[in-house]
């Protein structure tokens, strides 16, 4: 049997809502709900940080993308990762770090696959860009 890869993604809420919201995405890539924003140590933007084509295109990307090591899927490890990083006024993106480990391997994979992502269109606050924190979860599932 086929392992697939769940990736849970609680993606972005910002200080001024305190939300978060999960949604659960298959690798062949079933609709989402719209997450709510995350950010720690941030101000309040009136426009968040996104990724290139919206939360759509941001599960579609993670879908593709994230691998569930070999390794990890023939021990049957399984666990939720929980990425951070600082999203900079020019869309790149510094001081990626894990804030929940679920193990070596699946860490290693989601910061391969943010690794790779494109620049994001960045915070803005009162019309101009800022850097702004985003953080969410990758959760890695056997069927």
């Amino acid at each position: 049997m086929k392992p697939t890869i769940f990736l849970l993604i609680a993606a972005f809420s910002t200080l001024v809502t305190f939300a978060s919201a999960q949604t659960l995405v298959q690798a062949n890539f079933e609709k989402p709900a719209l997450p709510a924003y995350n950010v720690e140590n941030s101000p309040a933007v009136s426009v968040a940080p996104s990724f290139p084509g919206g939360h759509r295109a941001l599960y579609a990307y993670l879908a593709v993308t994230v691998e569930y090591p070999e390794a990890a899927r023939s021990l049957g490890v399984e666990g939720t990762v929980r990425v951070q990083f600082r999203v900079k006024p020019d869309g790149t993106f510094e001081k990626v770090r894990i804030i929940q480990s679920a193990g070596k391997l699946l860490d290693k994979a989601v910061l391969d696959a943010v690794a790779k992502m494109p620049r994001w269109m960045p915070a803005q606050l009162q019309g101009e860009t800022v850097a702004h924190w985003i953080d969410f979860p990758v959760t890695f599932k056997i069927d």
